[in-house]
């Protein structure tokens, strides 16, 4: 099987056989949530006006997508998993076109089979192509910057990897985590935060605190409470947990009773995440994750200050903030890049 990456929409009608096309944020992930809605079919297009047209001569179509990140005008959603989560497209026609996503669809001219790509689906894709044993497989990136390693280009990666049966032993909630939190404090920095303000909740933190202790990882635990975090470096942004001491029942009930637009649901891909088993364990002992919140706090102040000489070092590859010489984000890079 040959197996190529393009990393840019501009090159996708290079493509031929099978082609993967790529946007993890968030076009694909979209798509994936439509399909598992009841959609019966989605029509990419290029630009606002196709859609317009579509609209105009099938009223009942419904438009999704985005420019720069803002719904259109005039469009029924956005390009996001959050705004369509509990809506029944079953049966329905969708219009989508958004600015990297749709438009690398288009451009993949020359292939005979195209899948869109996203960590939603991507056991299904890799299933689907061992199945029908493709010689040609191309796997494109839509990222905006194609010189960066971006998360296509990391999911690009990992499905190469695995089809070349390269003993890649990662799974997808590790990419997401290291990745989300990577990108969060690299884009915070940026737009000049001195605060990200993440919505983790009581039972969150029992959970954290609970698998930090079953896997020794007592340093991470130092790091854990209401304000994250040892000490202070101009190139990390604290985190804050505003709803820390908040239950997720009550969090739920809350959000419920204002009719706040959300997921209640796990995330698809996190079957296998090792937060589960300890999520499972808790409710199936009832245990009370108050009290282990609680008791918690009491020796944090002591793992702080234990811990409290320790230094944030610096990425001999990218320079972003790590506990040691080279960061597990490049550390991933570098096991799936070739």
């Amino acid at each position: 099987m040959n197996i190529e990456i393009i990393r840019s929409v501009e090159e996708a009608d290079k493509a031929t056989g099978l082609a993967v096309v790529i946007d993890v944020f968030r076009a694909f992930s979209v798509e994936a949530y439509i399909f598992a809605n009841g959609a019966s079919k989605i029509i990419p297009v290029l630009n606002l006006e196709e859609a317009y047209l579509l609209k105009r001569e099938n009223p009942d179509y419904i438009l999704i997508g985005e420019r720069e990140g803002v719904k259109p005008e005039g469009f029924d959603f956005g390009n996001s998993p959050t705004e369509i989560l509990d809506i029944n497209f079953s049966g329905k026609t969708i219009v989508h076109t958004t600015s990297n996503g749709t438009k690398g669809l288009m451009n993949t001219t020359n292939a005979d089979t195209v899948l869109t790509g996203s960590f939603l689906i991507v056991n299904s894709i890799i299933k689907y192509i061992k199945q029908n044993n493709f010689q040609n497989v191309y796997l494109i990136s839509t990222a905006p910057v194609p010189e960066e390693d971006s998360e296509d280009i990391i999911l690009a990666f990992y499905i190469r990897d695995i089809l070349k049966s390269n003993n890649i032993k990662l799974n997808s909630c590790t990419i997401c985590g290291i990745l989300r939190r990577y990108l969060m404090n690299k884009s915070a920095r940026k737009l000049k935060f001195t605060k990200i303000a993440t919505g983790h909740n009581l039972n969150d933190e029992s959970q954290t605190i609970l698998m930090n202790q079953f896997k020794g990882n007592i340093k991470l635990s130092a790091k854990l409470g209401p304000t994250t975090g040892i000490f202070k470096d101009k190139k990390f942004i604290p985190r804050i947990k505003p709803l820390y001491f908040c239950k997720e029942e009550d969090i739920r009930n809350y959000s419920k009773l204002k009719n706040f637009p959300v997921n209640y649901e796990p995330c698809p891909c996190s079957v296998m995440a090792y937060r589960k088993s300890v999520r499972v364990l808790l409710n199936k002992y009832e245990l009370n994750n108050e009290n282990i919140v609680k008791s918690f706090l009491k020796i944090q102040p002591e793992l702080k200050n234990f811990y409290k000489n320790e230094k944030i070092n610096y990425c001999t590859n990218c320079g972003e903030p790590t506990t040691k010489g080279e960061c597990k984000t490049c550390q991933i890079i570098k096991k799936l890049r070739p």
